[in-house]
């Protein structure tokens, strides 16, 4: 099963990269761009995940 939220380990680091990613991603949205929103969407995994 997909860990939850409460089951993933935060710090403040943590935290920090995803909001990073998250801007990120949600710029490659707003340029419509494919690669940018797949490579947004995967280091917004990696990130959360550690993957």
């Amino acid at each position: 099963h997909a860990p939850t939220l409460a089951e993933v380990p935060v710090g403040l680091h943590q935290i920090r990269l995803l909001l990073e990613e998250l801007g990120e991603l949600a710029k490659a949205i707003e340029q419509k761009s494919l690669l940018r929103i797949a490579d947004g969407v995967i280091d917004l995994l990696g990130v959360t995940f550690g993957v």
